[in-house]
């Protein structure tokens, strides 16, 4: 029941700013930046705790499989819809 409550508030309160902000970049941005991500920082964290040689043969190991490749492609895709939607409420888009 708190969940709901502090999900609505939260929600309420960064979602417009942050459709603000992310509804100006192309669908196309959006999606590259965040698969980058998603690839970029549990590259630098295996590396980091594993040293360069053994970290990128993890990271590499773990990236090749159907899950290291749809997996990130389908959060990006996720983070276009979600700004998608997001922008259709929003007023600076209409013409």
């Amino acid at each position: 029941m708190n969940n709901d409550i502090y999900h609505g508030i939260l929600s309420g309160l960064f979602g417009p700013i942050i459709a603000r902000l992310v509804s100006r970049y192309k669908y196309r941005t959006i999606f590259l930046t965040v698969v980058a991500g998603i690839y970029l920082f549990p590259f630098i964290a295996v590396v980091r705790a594993n040293g360069w040689h053994i970290g990128c043969k993890i990271f590499i190991d773990r990236v090749l499989t159907w899950t290291g490749v749809l997996a990130p492609i389908g959060i990006g895709l996720l983070a276009v819809i979600c700004v998608f939607i997001s922008s259709i409420g929003n007023p600076s888009k209409r013409g």
